[in-house]
């Protein structure tokens, strides 16, 4: 072999590495913007869990407020229906 093809070899092999190179360096700033992307969404799902925590919180409230209402609106049935005490007089005075 002589310096010439050792030069030339040389010279692929150094357009090689300026090659490969550049792929790292693309492969690295692509690996950085997922990373990036990656803990802007993981902030997303925190701002969406809490959302999702907050909103439960009102449905549990909201189910409270309309189980008492429920419960209120029965009780006032109750004392509406007068259906049972109007036979209970007739009985009487019959």
């Amino acid at each position: 072999m002589n310096i010439k093809d050792l030069e030339g070899r040389i010279r692929v092999k150094e357009d090689t590495i300026a090659h490969i190179r550049r792929d790292m360096e693309g492969a690295h700033y692509s690996n950085q913007s997922i990373l990036d992307n990656n803990a802007h969404l993981q902030l997303e799902i925190d701002a969406l869990n809490n959302h999702i925590r907050v909103i439960t919180q009102q449905n549990d409230s909201l189910t409270q407020e309309l189980d008492e209402f429920v419960r209120a609106n029965e009780a006032i049935r109750m004392r509406l229906d007068r259906k049972a005490r109007v036979e209970e007089i007739r009985f009487r005075n019959d």
